[in-house]
């Protein structure tokens, strides 16, 4: 064991005062779902991977009918085999009660499209292009500095460097990990089931009737109830995650993984002053980083955090740190910002469909791609016309999904 780690995880989850962000808790789990689309597990024949932002942790097996068939009167659970098992091609998307309704949120986003006379292939596209629209204008608006969202989504700029056909480590081992710390110790599911502890959480069998997930406690959508809040977006993480289950009575030390597979990338400052100077001498290069993007260290050798010099921090806690400092725990950094922002940037823009058009995204310009049926449902989330509609969000989509086919 990797003393020097272990000292790092412990410093990561004192549990110690720990403040809560601006962000709806659903928001983190929107995250772990992206996350799950883009990097599969080392082994799973079932799925294809393109690094694209193209829902194949959805759509992958799905039958010309459609998804196999949910318990009746079960609609808010993932369709099960006999033993309990979910039926999906991305089973870590059911390793908890709410990322499994979440999946199951987007599956009946499909088939109400297709109940309102859209063929399955249209449908497909159109919840495809209603993922990536609501990863851009309700994810990524939210976590990322507002002027590296602009740069990316709005202006179609690149500043890293990052290849269309791959995923960077400094993503995918580092960076994309900061969700971990918005994980709440427990949550409120439902006016009944208030406080739920988060190993509870993690059945990864039939969801009982009480962990039925009223939205409105995960997301802005009724005016008269706030939902609870993520937590922050900085350097405390919770104590249980350091025992998530993960079924047979076992459990894994995710904090501790994290520090893993952060191993060899450049410590956060390195980073951050290769950007600076434009360092292209080693294996990775590092163009020189536009002085508009605000980039700089926010710490250095001359202060200690979380047991270390700053200099010595590893990437993803010096993000976090960024975070908590540049961001007040409820945005991502800078360095953070542009690596996200570039890495999201490149794989909706290279994915088929995608929102994506002449470099640039504009939900209104997309509307054209959509069949009528989802149109329609659009139209009957709005008061106005839906061709004027500049942006979609996950309380938009959660009623996509309850419009009930007249």
């Amino acid at each position: 064991m990797d003393n020097a780690l272990m000292a790092l995880v412990k410093a990561l989850t004192q549990d110690v005062d720990r403040k809560t962000s601006s962000i709806p808790a659903g928001y983190t789990y929107l995250g772990q779902m992206i996350s799950h689309d883009l990097v599969p597990p080392k082994a799973n024949p079932i799925r294809e991977f393109y690094a694209k932002l193209n829902l194949d942790s959805i759509y992958s097996g799905i039958s010309p009918n459609g998804f196999p068939a949910t318990t009746p009167g079960r609609d808010w659970d993932l369709p099960r085999n006999s033993y309990g098992s979910a039926n999906i091609p991305e089973p870590r998307n059911d390793e908890n009660v709410i990322l499994a309704q979440l999946h199951r949120l987007w599956q009946r986003v499909h088939e109400n499209i297709v109940r309102h006379g859209a063929k399955q292939e249209e449908a497909k596209t159109d919840v495809v292009l209603l993922f990536q629209a609501v990863v851009i204008d309700d994810y990524l608006h939210r976590i990322l500095q507002p002027h590296v969202f602009q740069a990316y989504f709005h202006r179609g700029e690149r500043h890293l460097g990052f290849a269309d056909d791959s995923l960077p480590k400094v993503f995918s081992h580092a960076a994309f990990r900061f969700g971990h710390s918005m994980v709440r110790p427990s949550y409120d599911l439902n006016r009944g089931a208030q406080g739920v502890a988060l190993p509870k959480l993690f059945l990864r069998s039939a969801i009982p009737p009480e962990y039925e997930i009223y939205w409105p406690e995960f997301f802005e959508i009724d005016p008269l109830r706030r939902p609870q809040n993520s937590m922050g977006i900085d350097t405390s993480i919770t104590r249980l995650m350091t025992e998530v289950p993960t079924g047979n009575e076992t459990s894994v030390n995710v904090v501790l993984r994290n520090l893993q597979a952060g191993k060899g990338l450049p410590t956060g400052s390195r980073y951050v002053s290769n950007l600076l100077i434009g360092d292209n001498s080693g294996a990775e290069p590092y163009p020189k980083i536009d002085p508009a993007l605000h980039l700089h260290r926010v710490a250095n050798d001359s202060v200690q955090v979380l047991g270390l010099k700053g200099d010595k921090l590893p990437l993803l806690p010096y993000l976090l740190l960024e975070s908590e400092l540049q961001g007040l725990r409820s945005r991502l950094g800078v360095l953070g910002s542009l690596i996200v922002g570039e890495t999201m940037q490149n794989v909706i823009r290279t994915a088929n469909p995608s929102v994506f058009q002449g470099g640039v995204y504009r939900f209104n310009m997309i509307l054209n791609k959509l069949s009528g049926a989802c149109k329609t449902l659009i139209a009957k989330t709005q008061s106005g016309n839906p061709t004027e509609l500049e942006r979609i969000s996950m309380p938009a989509i959660i009623s996509i999904a309850n419009i009930k086919k007249e």
